[in-house]
């Protein structure tokens, strides 16, 4: 169950990520499996309170609840991850340890975005600015390359609010979007330190490895060139992934 979980999500949003051609093209194999690996699960979570938001406004708030997938919600007080086929300790401990972390994300980042109501676009933004949220194993050459196309992005929300939207002065609506950032990352940067220590002392009794998750991101990427490729032969157009690195 949590191989399929986990294969699903990968998936989404390995094929989210695969859309930012710029780093495909520019970065190699492996630094492209470092930013992804480090980036999709605080990726995920602004994504499904955003989404949560926008499906159920103010009920999110009143019933604390958040989206875990597109049809099924998580009651945040109430919901219990089945942890004891892999540790020692119970579910009750998880619960305790971890949903002070949930409760952070709704209050301190679901209220703020609901406040600003943000566009589909302006999600996007967000998810972008948090890829490199955790630059462990991360080249200079690679943050440089991230800087870049976090720079294409802001020229594409300027066009985006000047032309689409009615905030001509937006600067102040880019820092808030901007703190969102800094809070959600904040947020998953305390929630690390626990699971460092958990790993330490060995509480998990198994483990999703590298390998596997490497595997299903690298499918995922690879089906994504292919179809590209079908595309672009039929219709007699340049690959933009012809010259990647790999």
């Amino acid at each position: 169950m949590v191989t399929k979980w986990l294969n699903v999500r990968i998936g989404k949003y390995a094929t989210w990520f695969s859309h930012a051609t710029y780093l495909m093209e520019k970065l190699p194999m492996d630094q492209k499996f470092q930013l992804y690996r480090t980036s999709w699960n605080v990726i995920r979570i602004f994504e499904r309170i955003a989404m949560t938001w926008t499906h159920y406004g103010q009920e999110m708030f009143d019933g604390n609840f958040i989206l875990v997938s597109d049809d099924t919600v998580m009651m945040v007080d109430k919901s219990l991850i089945h942890f004891e086929e892999i540790s020692e300790l119970t579910d009750r401990y998880f619960q305790r340890l971890f949903h002070p972390f949930l409760n952070k994300y709704i209050e301190d980042v679901g209220r703020p975005l609901a406040e600003l109501d943000l566009t589909e676009e302006e999600v996007v933004f967000c998810m972008v600015h948090i890829l490199g949220c955790d630059v462990t194993d991360l080249t200079p050459e690679t943050l440089e390359i991230l800087h870049k196309y976090k720079e294409i992005i802001a020229d594409q929300m300027h066009s985006y609010y000047t032309n689409s939207t009615n905030h001509q002065k937006y600067s102040h609506r880019i820092l808030k979007l901007m703190k969102l950032v800094n809070t959600i990352t904040g947020i998953a940067r305390e929630k690390a330190k626990i699971k460092e220590v958990i790993w330490i002392f060995d509480i998990y009794k198994a483990e999703i490895s590298d390998p596997y998750f490497f595997k299903c991101f690298n499918i995922f990427l690879l089906n994504k060139r292919l179809k590209i490729a079908k595309t672009c032969k039929k219709r007699k157009i340049k690959n933009p992934y012809s010259n990647s690195r790999q």
